[in-house]
This record gives structure tokens, C-alpha cells and sequence, in this order.
């Protein structure tokens, strides 16, 4: 049946009949939910992936201003060398408004979002270590019951978890 002649049937007040060809197996719908659950999770693991480059790159300053005065805190007690003039200089040589390659572009951004990315990095292990070891999400002592055959919800529940 064609998308016309079933708007047309359900217009019409008469019961809508599915023939076998247009009928999809259980089986085929868990594969194409199978496989728009992953494009989906694609999208989503490339949308965090871009607000966490977001994210590092306006931390960038303020953690370049912090990794700089730790430099210097240690740099009065141990000569230590000049990292952040590097950063420095290379930024400069980059705005100087002549041409410059792409892959220098993306290593200054790299750069610069390095520490942003490392603290991103940090923030995602403890909250995944707190999520782990809290007891709110604790699964195993949920209550649990075998389902009771006589509803007809719970036996469609254990049908639909048996399939």
C-alpha cells in the first residue's frame, strides 16, 4: 500500500492492513536502530569533542597565566628555561601578517590548547570517578521481581526482554 491509498484508508474510516511485503521483521528494526543509535552517538562524541576544544581554547590564557607565574615561582629557586617566551615568540611570528602554512596554524592551536585539554581531561576522569563510586548510581541493589505473568503489561515487558 502506497502513503496515498493508506491516508486515503485511514480517511475513509477503514481499518489500515499491512501486506507481508510492507511488513518489517523485528529483527531488520533492530538493526536500523542499531545503526542510527551509532550515527548518533557519532554526532554527539564529535559535538563534545568540539566544545572541549572550545572550552580549552578560552582556558588557554588564564592556565598560560598561572603555568607562567609557577615558572616563575620555581624559576627563583631553579634556573629554569624559557617556555613561555617560545609561546611567545612563535605567536608572534604568526601574527606578523605574512603567509603561513596550515599545519602551523593547527600546532599553535594545539599548543595553546594543550593545558585547557589536560584539565578538560582531569575534570572528565573525576566526575566519571565520582559517577563510579557514588552510591546514587549503584545498580546492583536495586529491588528486583520476576514479573507477573497474569498482568498483560509485565508479560509484554518479558516478552519484548526475552526477544
Amino acid at each position: 500500500m502506497n502513503d496515498a491509498a493508506s491516508a486515503d484508508a485511514l480517511l475513509d474510516g477503514q481499518a489500515l492492513v499491512w501486506t507481508p511485503a510492507e511488513r518489517e521483521s523485528f529483527f531488520a528494526a533492530i538493526a536500523r536502530h542499531r545503526r542510527a543509535a551509532w550515527r548518533v552517538s557519532l554526532v554527539c562524541g564529535l559535538g563534545a569533542a568540539v566544545l572541549a576544544l572550545v572550552m580549552a581554547l578560552l582556558l588557554a590564557p588564564l592556565l598560560y597565566c598561572v603555568i607562567g607565574l609557577a615558572i616563575d615561582v620555581v624559576n627563583l629557586v631553579v634556573p629554569l628555561p624559557d617556555a613561555m617566551g617560545f609561546f611567545g615568540r612563535t605567536l608572534d611570528h604568526l601574527l606578523e601578517g605574512r603567509h603561513v602554512a596550515a599545519s602551523e596554524v593547527i600546532a599553535v592551536t594545539a599548543l595553546a590548547a594543550l593545558p585547557g585539554l589536560l584539565l578538560m581531561a582531569l575534570v572528565g576522569a573525576v566526575l566519571r570517578r565520582a559517577l563510579r563510586t557514588s552510591p546514587l548510581f549503584d545498580v546492583g541493589d536495586l529491588p528486583g521481581r520476576a514479573p507477573d505473568r497474569s498482568v498483560l503489561a509485565e508479560q509484554r515487558i518479558a516478552n519484548v526482554v526475552e526477544e
